[in-house]
């Protein structure tokens, strides 16, 4: 008989390195849903699927709680944030065929600027393993002393040499990797005398804004408990699903309020409306401004907003110009409308500027 935990969801499964006590006959096991959530989006625990688990002796599992860190994916390089040097799982293969599991092995050595120095003895095999935790490409370069190390990537159980005994340095691109992969580096040498690999500038490539570690407990009534990682992987807005305001006509009141705001179109669908958020409502790093010129068309007032949408994560930057036709200019601010009547249609620069960022 199995035990399930209590208050559990089904959810899509992908497995994660635990840390556990173990009961004979009595073991925890889980499953853990790997989530996305766009970076708008409320992040409730109702929303998020729970993990799974359960006790191969039939006695009642239980969730304990979780403590949560968020990891924000940036442009620095070497083996920081969520990549850390303590956040992988590192096994040493001994000669003789032990294994010994460590948190950071004798022969780990974290370097200037986020580099890891790596030494091994003879006739070892070291793995580093680390579970992805959103979908995009990782990158290293290397270098080493001695001729005899070799250095093979393990991905969800297949492994391929990446680094050759005669290879002096190079660099390593993977393959795309998705959310759940568990990426594995095993390094062997093969001299007789001790022999350094360096690992450098790491870099992770993704489009995710970052990631929300949940780190779970449970526990049985037997004694057995377990640790485990769940992840919600934030997914980052990208400036090409932005969607300006259209052009307005024959209006009294011209705030954004009611001429509209820059959207989101969350879905990346442009045919379809209900997905679509106020920038300024949002939670994505991008910071809104936007300039009101004041020119006269056909002897009616005419605002020229131009908007501008920064990345503030990229840096990247997108502008739109809407036309905002007006009745009159009664309601113009005192910064255009006393000036309203100097300006004509070479479209001299009369700017009132607004901004606002999340």
């Amino acid at each position: 008989m199995i035990a399930l935990a209590t208050d559990v969801f089904s959810a899509k499964i992908s497995n994660f390195t635990s840390v556990q006590k173990n009961i004979p006959g009595c073991a925890l096991h889980y499953q853990a849903n790997h989530s996305e959530v766009f970076c708008s989006d409320d992040w409730e625990e109702s929303k998020i699927d729970k993990p799974f688990v359960i006790s191969e002796c039939g006695s009642p599992a239980y969730l304990a709680g979780y403590e949560e860190r968020y990891y924000e994916f940036g442009n620095e390089k070497g083996f920081q944030g969520y990549f850390e040097i303590d956040k992988w799982k590192a096994s040493r293969i001994n000669g003789d065929g032990g294994v010994d599991v460590t948190g950071a092995p004798i022969g780990l050595q974290a370097e200037g600027a986020g580099n890891l120095l790596v030494r091994s003895r003879p006739t070892d095999r070291l793995q580093l393993e680390i579970v992805i935790p959103a979908e995009g490409y990782l990158s290293f370069n290397w270098k080493k002393s001695g001729g005899s190390i070799f250095v093979s990537l393990i991905l969800n159980g297949e492994k391929k040499q990446i680094v050759s005994k005669r290879d002096e340095s190079g660099s390593f691109f993977s393959e795309l990797l998705h959310e759940g992969d568990i990426f594995i580096l095993e390094i062997e040498s093969q001299g007789e005398f001790e022999q350094d690999l360096v690992l450098e500038e790491l870099e992770f490539l993704t489009n995710a804004l970052g990631v929300l570690e949940r780190n779970w407990k449970a526990f049985n009534l037997e004694g057995a408990n377990i640790r485990f990682s769940q992840f919600i992987t934030i997914i980052r807005a990208n400036l090409i699903d932005v969607v300006f305001p259209p052009n307005v006509k024959n209006i009294e009141k011209y705030d954004p309020d009611r001429t509209g705001y820059p959207l989101l179109d969350t879905d990346g669908l442009f045919f379809t409306t209900t997905d679509r958020i106020p920038i300024e409502k949002g939670a994505c790093q991008f910071e809104v401004s936007w300039k009101d010129e004041l020119v006269t068309q056909e002897e009616k007032p005419v605002i020229l907003r131009h908007w501008v949408v920064d990345d503030l994560k990229t840096g990247s930057v997108i502008k739109e110009t809407q036309k905002i036709s007006l009745f009159s200019d009664k309601d113009l601010p005192p910064s255009l409308s006393k000036q309203a009547k100097e300006v004509n249609n070479s479209m001299n620069s009369i700017l009132d500027v607004h901004g606002v960022g999340y």
